[in-house]
């Protein structure tokens, strides 16, 4: 019996530490709490989320990036309202070492990473679309796992106040090739501006 025993609590063992190169498990998507059986760190242990708008396409999408003062093994990122913290939005332009998540029976609404050989990862970025500009005002939260046994919860971005942003229209620009370079460089430059001015810093 005791050896039955051992032998179910290598299986749950094994089960358990497997989870984690293969990335957070849909049951994590409300409390984005690793089941690690550790407690996560006090402070964001330098980690950061930083969203930057993206005016390539039609639809104004937002490239997020994880940064930190040192590297992780896994984490799990969502985009979440500021009305309840519903989970809004899908991300594509996954990098490697990542993958998708169906958070609330929604495809690909969340990301976590898929990071076998446990590499580490940093200065990481996703593409994000919001649903619908109604899913405004957002945050992005991630949890990060810098190993096993050390994690780090709650780690959010500034609110983005409108997620439908447009760049400046400019009349009468110069058609030349170096004029449209120096266009879309002032454009660039406004539209930061204009996201600065989107942002509440600690606002949610």
């Amino acid at each position: 019996m005791r050896a039955v025993f051992s032998f179910l609590l290598v299986l749950a063992l094994s089960a358990s530490v497997s989870a984690y190169p293969n990335g957070a498990p849909r049951a994590t998507c409300d409390s984005m709490h690793p089941v690690h059986g550790h407690k996560p760190q006090p402070g964001t242990g330098g980690y950061g989320v930083f969203p930057e708008p993206d005016f390539t396409g039609t639809r104004t999408k937002w490239t997020i990036t994880l940064n930190g003062t040192s590297a992780f093994h896994g984490f799990l990122l969502e985009a979440r309202s500021t009305r309840g913290g519903k989970i809004v939005g899908s991300w594509s332009h996954l990098p490697p070492r990542t993958k998708a998540l169906d958070c609330g029976g929604v495809h690909g609404s969340a990301v976590t990473h898929h990071n076998h050989k446990r590499k580490d990862m940093n200065n990481i970025s996703f593409t994000w679309t919001a649903s619908s500009c109604k899913d405004a005002p957002v945050y992005f939260k991630a949890t990060f796992v810098k190993h096993y046994t050390k994690i780090y919860e709650g780690i959010t971005s500034d609110v983005l106040n409108d997620v439908c942003l447009r760049p400046p229209k400019c009349q009468d620009c110069d058609v030349s090739k170096a004029g449209q370079r120096k266009v879309l460089g002032l454009a660039r430059a406004r539209c930061r501006g204009a996201m600065r001015a989107n942002t509440l810093k600690n606002g949610k």
